[in-house]
């Protein structure tokens, strides 16, 4: 069975010159350029259609507030030059009119994922190991807490398939909540900013007080987000566990969002039926998830 790469592409990292052009104040939040990273997506796709001997497919999707777009679906071998400049980004400057900005619905378009894997699974009749899922995030440090029950979801469907999902952020400060996510998926959640940071601090000579400005050289930036994909996602997963990813494993943060408002809470209030967890008392002996 042929198998299957699922890059899942956040809207914001790749529209950020309209963020820009809209005065949001969400551009700054990004470390590289909509072109860098389109450009280090689809190099990175072709060198994954090289390792083995197995056929493989990607699907690409685009990532907004709305929910998700298809921008490409078949074989790696048919992703050429020539359709990546003409086809692919003719759909891009297409939807980039009905793009939304705001939250992502990053847990309906992995949950899409997900049912496309077990559908092509039971149709086949067979199981490749080697389906995986890829997300470019460029979250801010409080989003996704409105789908945190959502995301666990979609986590604990992926371990049960045996899906890895492995998540590379490229804004300053990304969301805490996908950390516990990805140790559901047994993936990977890696900051770009982790990086630059060091890179900076290496011309510094190690000293923090001198000019920073390097950071917010987008273009700069570009240049190493396609060899900071391939040496962390090109290997197979055996490979990686058994040699140099066990110090980027990310740790659970303990953060807790209640199921009721979806606020982060300290001290909560759990279901001893389907451990839901609420911010205060039930005003009556009845759990609003479980009944």
């Amino acid at each position: 069975m042929d198998s299957t790469l699922y890059l899942i592409l956040d809207s914001r990292c790749i529209f950020t010159g309209k963020e820009e052009s809209e005065g949001s104040g969400e551009f700054s939040n990004i470390l590289v350029t909509g072109t860098g990273v389109w450009s280090s997506v689809v190099r990175f796709s072709r060198l994954y259609n090289i390792k083995g001997d197995q056929k493989k497919r990607i699907s690409i999707y685009l990532c907004d507030s709305n929910g998700y777009y298809l921008i490409y679906e078949g074989y790696i071998s048919n992703l050429t030059v020539d359709m990546e400049r003409n086809e692919l980004l003719n759909k891009l400057n297409e939807y980039s009119s009905s793009i939304n900005l705001e939250d992502m619905l990053l847990s309906s378009v992995i949950s899409k994922c997900l049912c496309k894997i077990n559908q092509n699974r039971k149709n086949a009749f067979s199981r490749s190991v080697e389906d995986r899922i890829i997300v470019i995030d460029a979250s801010k440090k409080d989003d996704y807490i409105t789908q945190y029950v959502s995301l666990l979801n979609a986590g604990f469907a992926s371990q049960k398939l045996g899906v890895v999902v492995d998540i590379l952020s490229v804004s300053k400060e990304p969301s805490s909540l996908l950390n516990n996510f990805v140790e559901i998926c047994n993936g990977l959640n890696l900051s770009y900013r982790e990086v630059i940071d060091s890179i900076v601090l290496e011309g510094s000579g190690g000293n923090n007080d001198n000019d920073t400005s390097m950071v917010y050289n987008k273009e700069y930036n570009d240049q190493g987000l396609i060899t900071f994909l391939i040496f962390h996602f090109l290997p197979s997963i055996e490979a990686r566990d058994k040699t140099f990813v066990r110090v980027n494993k990310s740790k659970q943060t303990g953060l807790v969002v209640c199921f009721c408002h979806h606020n982060k809470v300290d001290i909560g209030y759990v279901c001893s039926s389907c451990l839901s967890i609420f911010c205060s008392l039930f005003k009556a002996p009845i759990c609003s998830t479980c009944g």
